[in-house]
């Protein structure tokens, strides 16, 4: 992992209410996580099925615009997953009541 993305994720994992970091690569290996396997497994799996659907839905307006950036906001937590041309960066963060 480049200098770079390891300062960014340092940085990103000391944030408050961040509960975990995750960067994947684009086949869902996992490069760098704060998760154990299972967890870091689970969550690469859904990033890979919920990317192409998110990026698909985009088109339907705008057959030229690109997927940036994606949240999934739960009760709980906020699932923040923002793509690159050789990786997948998500952050899941606490929400505070």
């Amino acid at each position: 992992m480049n200098v770079e993305l390891e300062e960014s994720f340092k940085k990103i994992q000391s944030h408050k209410g961040v509960v975990g970091v995750l960067i994947i690569n684009k086949q869902g290996s996992v490069i760098k996580s704060t998760f154990d396997q299972e967890v870091s497994l689970s969550y690469s799996k859904v990033i890979l099925d919920m990317f192409p659907k998110a990026h698909d839905l985009l088109k339907v307006n705008d057959n030229n615009d690109e997927l940036s950036f994606f949240r999934v906001r739960s009760k709980d937590n906020d699932i923040m997953v923002t793509p690159d041309k050789d990786f997948f960066l998500m952050v899941v963060n606490k929400i505070n009541k």
